[in-house]
């Protein structure tokens, strides 16, 4: 059973827990001494899924307090100050620091998070990102008073305004949905401007002993993982007029800003060289690797079950592949001998497959030239992503030479974000990817 599946499990035993005392109290009454039982034993059964999980990403569960389930990293330190954190069966998911640091799976949003700061006791819809945008445009805050008095006007060398996340988790969300690397399974967490985790270096080894005689010794070795938010923006022209008259214009412009950073975001992940932007799987150190051929030739299903079978050999749990359009295509039209669709290998077949032009076709492998590709397979709670939560958006009209004649306003939008790989070898990546 996967990190994930054993985490859902937990809430499970926790929610009818839970169940029996609201019933209790509901009839005004105290626990019998066999519901007093059920609750232990349904406690202590999700303790020790949680404890389970916790050890496979990375992570150990606090043995002092059995009811808690309480998440304490190795060194005590997983963002700074947050000490301990505990597994919240209303949210679904752990909170790491006294509930301040939670961590996303990939059906989870930033907007059902508990809020604080400016705007934090808004009700919901009351305040607007779309007003916001469309005054930043035109200049006229008229429909936007009450988002304007909240934001925090920028300095620096990028200005404009920091919005937020009371306004903003909603494109933050948009922008994870609409990746690959996410739904396919890699974990979200709002950072500050720096993080530190702890990812599992060495996985300890179990072992019988004879009576009398010595267990014998292994030790589950941690080494830290530091993040730092490094700014992602994307750039939108529009006229002046299409912002103010156009209806729906804002919606989209939110959209078109959340699919143009979930695409950068899936390129950091999987391709991110490290400098100046993330370090992704293709070149993070200790990543499995299968190659079609020296230079470079068409994939097979058996190379991809090789990947498969590299990170099984490592107590992963491959649970999707992640390729591009061209080589999804390629496998779409493969026959067999009859003439029929070529049927994958089971092991293959079980995966979910995601396809994005963020893996390229231009990778090199000997004398291939420009044409190779690559196949991601993973287990991909191993990747996760740091998001700051507030956004900062920027105007202007000066962007290209005559833009200001033309009434062409330039919006910009900027998210701090990085990519970390806790287990690289959760991965495998199949390499030398050729289409013909």
């Amino acid at each position: 059973m996967s990190a994930q599946n054993t985490r859902y499990e937990a809430g499970v035993l926790v929610k009818r827990a839970a169940a029996i005392i609201t019933t209790a109290k509901g009839a005004a009454r105290d626990l019998t001494a066999a519901e007093v039982s059920q609750v232990d034993s349904l406690h202590a059964s999700a303790d020790s899924l949680l404890r389970q999980a916790e050890l496979d990403e990375g992570f150990h569960t606090s043995a002092d307090s059995p009811r808690s389930g309480r998440l304490v990293p190795p060194d005590g330190n997983i963002t700074g100050d947050a000490k301990q954190g505990k597994w919240d069966p209303l949210l679904d998911m752990p909170i790491l620091g006294d509930g301040r640091i939670p961590i996303l799976r990939s059906h989870q949003r930033f907007s059902d998070l508990p809020l604080t700061g400016p705007g934090a006791d808004a009700k919901p819809g009351e305040l607007s990102l779309s007003k916001v945008i469309l005054g930043m445009a035109t200049g006229d805050w008229s429909q936007a008073k009450e988002e304007r008095s909240i934001m925090q006007e920028g300095t620096g060398s990028l200005g404009g305004f920091l919005v937020p996340p009371v306004m903003t988790r909603n494109v933050l969300d948009m922008a994870r949905n609409l990746t690959c690397c996410i739904p396919a399974g890699a974990l979200s967490f709002p950072i500050g401007p720096e993080a530190k985790l702890v990812k599992v270096t060495q996985d300890p080894v179990a072992g019988f002993a004879a009576e009398a005689e010595a267990v014998p010794e292994s030790n589950l070795v941690f080494g830290p993982v530091n993040m730092k938010a490094q700014v992602l923006g994307v750039t939108i022209e529009l006229t002046e007029e299409l912002m103010r008259d156009a209806q729906g214009t804002v919606g989209s412009v939110e959209t078109a800003i959340s699919k143009a950073l979930a695409l950068k975001l899936d390129l950091a992940a999987l391709m991110g060289t490290g400098v100046n932007e993330p370090r992704g799987l293709y070149y993070t150190t200790g990543v499995h690797a299968q190659l079609m051929h020296a230079n470079g030739a068409v994939p097979t299903y058996a190379k991809i079950s090789a990947a498969i079978t590299d990170v099984l050999t490592d107590n992963g749990n491959p649970g999707a592949l992640i390729w591009s359009p061209r080589t999804a295509g390629y496998f779409d039209v493969q026959v067999d001998g009859d003439q029929q669709p070529l049927q994958p290998l089971p092991s293959v077949a079980a995966l979910r497959k995601f396809i994005t032009n963020q893996v390229p076709n231009t990778l090199v492998k000997g004398s291939s030239g420009a044409v190779c590709s690559a196949i991601f397979v993973g287990d991909w709670p191993a990747l996760a992503f740091g998001f700051c939560q507030d956004l900062r958006f920027s105007t202007s009209e000066s962007g290209k030479t005559g833009n200001f004649a033309k009434r062409i306003i330039t919006l910009r939008g900027y998210l701090r974000a990085d990519v970390a790989v806790l287990r690289p070898e959760f991965f495998s990546i199949v390499t030398g990817v050729k289409a013909s």
